[in-house]
């Protein structure tokens, strides 16, 4: 059994990371521990009761995992490597990213990219206007200088 701490150090990633992915159901760990499952002496278990009576008392320490999670883990690691290395293959150094190289390359979606990025300045839009019966459209570029900056105010 693994602690977060322990998971995320043998998987080769940070701890807020897979907090992270544990609370966005990604990843499931085998074990959650709440004061309705914990084995406590009466006292203890009807203390922890008036303090956290949604039975989570243990936060983020509730979790444990076993040996089985911390290899899918380290998979699903390996898998967004990879994603991220062909992402960052497939892009030409000096120009502007889209928004789905920017959306691998972070490992958000594109919708969340296009939200942080639609109202930063120097953004390249380009944009046709709604006609009959169609849909206005838009396409946005981000120049490097761009997703460095943000990337920075983000972290």
């Amino acid at each position: 059994m693994f602690s977060i701490r322990q998971a995320a150090a043998k998987a080769g990633i940070s701890e807020g990371l897979l907090i992270l992915w544990i609370a966005a159901g990604k990843i499931k760990p085998s074990v959650n521990m709440t004061t309705a499952n914990a084995k406590l002496d009466g006292v203890v278990a009807r203390a922890l009761a008036t303090v956290a009576p949604d039975g989570e008392a243990f936060s983020w320490n509730r979790f444990m995992l076993t040996a089985e999670d911390v290899e899918r883990l380290t998979s699903m690691v390996e898998q967004t490597a990879e994603k991220t290395a062909r992402a960052e293959a497939a892009h030409v150094p000096g120009t502007a990213y889209n928004v789905k190289e920017l959306a691998s390359l972070w490992g958000f979606s594109e919708d969340k990219i296009r939200e942080l990025f639609e109202s930063e300045p120097d953004v390249i839009k380009v944009s046709s206007p709604a006609r009959r019966g169609k849909r206005a459209y838009s396409s946005i570029r981000i120049p490097e200088k761009v997703a460095a900056r943000v990337q920075r105010r983000l972290t």
